[in-house]
């Protein structure tokens, strides 16, 4: 049973269809961390605790395993009735998953050991209506085994300012250590999977971009390579766009579940 302002940890997940991104946006435009506080604060006698997630979300970018901590006012609470308490006054868009008594000395994103994105392809002829927010339809032919060779390239420690965008928020230490970077068939297309200690700002959808324009022919993989080591912030690599884009999961460390 959780006392007041004991730190806890929440697994999410959402359609970032209809949201302007995960983080709080000061012209109130609707936005998953927004409104996941105001359903705290209508629980919480209209205290409206800051949630901290491990990573932003862009607008349109969904999440199956995003995590957040919070130190909600509110004694008496068991984590599941944390959960389904949150789940009853949120949207259908978004749900709390899992939720977790943590030290307060946690932290969602400085603890987070390892992070994995997902993004989706569709390269069948027709996309189907109820995939078009989940799935990007590429409709010329992919070549699967240059993509392959391209993801292979970014295992490792490497600068990767050359595939990221500028945000207005400072500079971000570029280097990021990738420890899964792989694109394998599915039915209909193909998924995109990387896991890496962080990511930079639309790093994963510059990725995708990448491989999207070497699987067509238009990018070779000297020229990724290239990008990789000498890093330029006036990279003119492709960004996908964020449909198709989920986050999947985030690792710690003791606070992992099974």
């Amino acid at each position: 049973m959780s006392s007041p302002g004991s730190r806890l940890a929440f697994t999410v997940a959402y359609d970032g269809s209809d949201f302007q991104g995960w983080q709080v946006q000061p012209d109130g435009v609707p936005t998953v961390q927004e409104t996941i506080e105001e359903a705290f604060a209508v629980l919480c006698g209209g205290e409206r605790p800051r949630i901290h997630a491990s990573g932003r979300t862009d607008t349109g970018v969904h999440a199956r395993g995003q995590v957040f901590h919070a130190n909600p006012a509110r004694s008496g609470y068991e984590p599941d009735k944390w959960r389904e308490s949150l789940n009853g006054l949120l949207p259908a868009s978004i749900r709390i998953l899992n939720v977790r008594t943590v030290p307060e000395t946690f932290h969602a994103r400085f603890d987070a050991l390892r992070k994995e994105y997902r993004y989706f392809l569709f390269a069948g002829r027709v996309l189907p209506p109820d995939l078009r927010a989940y799935r990007l339809h590429v409709r010329s032919d992919l070549d699967l085994s240059a993509m392959q060779t391209v993801a292979s390239h970014w295992v490792g420690t490497h600068d990767f300012t050359s595939f990221s965008a500028r945000r207005g928020d400072g500079e971000e230490d570029p280097i990021r250590t990738v420890f899964t970077s792989e694109v394998l068939e599915q039915a209909e297309g193909l998924m995109f999977r990387i896991s890496a200690n962080g990511f930079l700002y639309k790093m994963v959808r510059r990725l995708t971009g990448a491989l999207i324009e070497a699987g067509q022919g238009r990018l070779s993989c000297d020229e990724v390579l290239q990008a990789l080591c000498t890093p330029s912030k006036q990279s003119t690599i492709l960004t996908a766009p964020p449909q198709g884009l989920f986050l999947w999961d985030v690792h710690y460390s003791e606070h992992d579940e099974d």
